[in-house]
């Protein structure tokens, strides 16, 4: 009897986690036939692919790459996550649908900690609370408003770049937009914060690293994220998480101390009287202790809040800049071309918001890194809250898709040699071929763009300025033999030191 209870229960469990998904995205190949490629392992589904690209080609997302310059009729990859469809779109036309239609979808929390950390700020809401958020920071993030802190980023990188312990190129630039975010959202009061004995920002970012490596570094975290989702943090944990778990813990503290010394400064002396003077701090804490208080805004909602911008602003941001590091010490000749540009336009002092646009030649280097190789190669992924029809791809409730807007980027369908690496490509008039608008999308677009991209850019530049004038970048040959391309929470190379900063 026992015999045959066992074999029924290891049938469904065959059908449900192998054959269903299985047989789903086959009728889908079958369908599409040139148009989709099907990929499928059972349980392990794209972690599978992914790690053997990186193990055939030290890079994580060769082989997705690859699949689309080899097919130019590919639109989609069919994989699984788990027993679930997992869908690479690589579509223009059905990125574009996904985009504009972003209701239809909510986005997945693959740090497996909505709770703790970034659960309750703009990435992960919707409906009404979404865009309470968004209109709450739509005025500081006006790009008029944003000027008044370019000052605040020049301080913040002239000091960095004065201190020598950073062991890489990312170290410092983290370093550097970490603290930009802080003293943006908390003001001078967080400026040089402390957590975990170091510095905030290097503290937070290596966190979320370490979260990224517990879940999908391991058979054992993967397997309990898939089955058990954020219980995994509760549920027999390993060192490793209950580490994580403690600085978590301790992340929280620092931002609700913060914003209780905050919210006691100000019923003894009231705001600032000049709301231009405001942080983001000061904007959300001025509708939380509003009486109306229409938004509903809590204070977990603001560490939340907090969390969210820091990781958006500090790990993209500093990544990009990075990579822009990494590109000029391959081009010494383009490092030459922006110095001239920067001396021309700015001299020898601070970067002021009149300069900026007139930076035409380091805006259009920056765009060519992005298009060439974005840190944040592809936004969050997604599932589908409702079945839907995506151009004339089905798709189910629960199902999961990822709009890869890297593959098209490097496409001759859309970029006139797409292989070189051209810095002044974006100064020319028309840079995108067949563009319907949603072909070089490295801030993301539709209503949930990214709201910091004007922030990302003007920080970018202000770090480029300084240290192009006051540095060489040059590769250190011995560690650019074995270049590899990881992708973590995003994409960056390993090893970090494979290139230098030599003070001139």
């Amino acid at each position: 009897m026992y015999i045959y209870i066992g074999i029924a229960f290891l049938l469904i469990l065959l059908y449900s986690l192998v054959i269903k998904p299985f047989i789903q995205l086959l009728l889908i190949k079958i369908k599409f036939g040139n148009q989709a490629k099907m990929i499928f392992f059972p349980i392990f589904g794209d972690i599978v692919e992914i790690e053997g690209s990186y193990k055939k080609y030290n890079d994580h997302y060769a082989s997705i790459k690859k699949y689309f310059k080899e097919n130019k009729d590919l639109k989609f990859l069919l994989l699984n996550i788990f027993n679930i469809p997992f869908i690479f779109i690589g579509d223009p036309e059905m990125i574009k649908q996904i985009h504009t239609n972003h209701d239809s979808f909510r986005k997945i929390d693959f740090l497996n900690n909505n709770s703790r950390l970034m659960g309750q700020g703009l990435l992960f809401q919707y409906g009404q609370q979404w865009k309470n958020q968004r209109k709450l920071l739509g005025r500081p993030f006006d790009f008029d408003k944003l000027k008044a802190r370019i000052p605040m980023m020049n301080q913040v990188v002239k000091l960095k770049l004065a201190n020598n312990n950073y062991q890489n190129p990312l170290d410092l630039t983290r370093s550097i937009a970490g603290e930009v975010v802080i003293q943006t959202f908390f003001g001078k009061e967080a400026e040089n914060a402390q957590l975990n004995g170091r510095e905030a920002q290097s503290e937070i970012v290596e966190l979320f690293n370490d979260i990224t490596e517990a879940i999908y570094g391991s058979f054992y975290g993967f397997l309990k994220w898939m089955i058990i989702g954020e219980k995994q943090w509760k549920i027999l944990p390993n060192k490793k998480e209950r580490n994580i778990n403690r600085r978590i813990e301790e992340l929280n503290i620092f931002a609700r101390n913060v914003i209780d010394n905050r919210i006691t400064k100000i019923q003894k002396e009231g705001f600032k009287k000049n709301q231009e003077d405001f942080d983001f701090l000061d904007i959300h804490l001025q509708e939380l202790l509003d009486e109306k208080n229409t938004t509903g805004i809590t204070k977990e909602e603001i560490i939340s809040q907090f969390i969210t911008l820091f990781f958006a602003g500090t790990d993209t941001t500093s990544s990009v800049a990075a990579m822009c590091l990494f590109y000029l010490a391959q081009y010494p000749e383009i490092h030459q071309e922006l110095l001239k540009e920067i001396q021309t336009v700015i001299g020898d002092g601070d970067v002021l918001d009149i300069h900026l646009n007139k930076l035409q030649e380091l805006n259009s280097f920056i765009l060519e890194v992005l298009r060439v190789r974005n840190p944040a190669s592809g936004p969050l992924v997604r599932v589908a809250n409702q079945d839907m029809l995506i151009k004339d791809l089905h798709i189910k409730k629960g199902w999961i898709l990822m709009p890869a807007n890297f593959v098209q980027q490097q496409n001759d369908k859309y970029f006139q040699n797409y292989e070189d690496f051209d810095h002044k490509r974006f100064l020319k008039t028309q840079v995108v071929k067949n563009d319907n608008g949603y072909v070089n999308i490295p801030f993301s677009a539709g209503p949930r763009n990214c709201i910091g991209q004007h922030m990302a850019m003007m920080e970018i530049k202000v770090i480029l300025c300084h240290i192009i004038r006051n540095f060489k970048v040059t590769p250190v040959p011995e560690k650019m033999k074995n270049l590899k391309w990881k992708a973590k929470f995003l994409y960056f190379h390993e090893p970090l030191d494979c290139i230098q900063l030599i003070r001139n």
